[in-house]
């Protein structure tokens, strides 16, 4: 191998690492904006579509009632380990790098999905996922973030 190719290679694995690098670096920020702001809609009591949340039930509403907790606004932070148990991560992919949300307790998961799809006696309230706008939002921290380290975006 000549001298110019040993310099293209590692050219190559230099640029080939930092593109890694600020791909994860992105991931991270998208996942990270994204979930803060599911915390953030479930917890103002809104589902995916905008809509408020559907109410307790009469029996809920006065098991929380006698606990000294609120009865007018379901935000799905009754007990407080449901959604902290959401973790975070990312890495690379054959194509890119992905961040991703998921579950660190499997009960807690449960837990999630009955109130996602209205599981048993529960109403359905759509928290987990991503609305038009977040997805929009997240579209443009990636082309800002990619402009700003200097890639080319169509």
């Amino acid at each position: 191998m000549s001298d110019i190719d040993r310099q293209i290679n590692q050219w190559r694995a230099k640029v080939s690492d930092q593109v890694n690098s600020d791909l994860l670096d992105l991931a991270s920020r998208m996942i990270i904006d994204l979930w803060d702001s599911v915390v953030d809609r479930t917890f103002a009591g809104m589902d995916i579509h905008g809509n408020p949340f559907i109410g307790y039930s009469r029996a809920h509403r006065e098991r929380r009632k006698a606990m000294g907790l609120p009865v007018d606004h379901v935000d799905l932070f009754f007990e407080g380990i449901m959604i902290p148990s959401v973790k975070t991560r990312e890495e690379l992919i054959f194509d890119g790098a992905m961040g991703t949300a998921y579950f660190d307790d499997a009960f807690e998961e449960m837990k999630a999905e009955a109130h996602h799809k209205g599981l048993g006696n529960l109403p359905q309230r759509e928290w987990f996922g991503f609305s038009e706008e977040q997805k929009a939002d997240a579209y443009k921290l990636a082309m800002d973030f990619m402009k700003g380290k200097g890639y080319a975006v169509l």
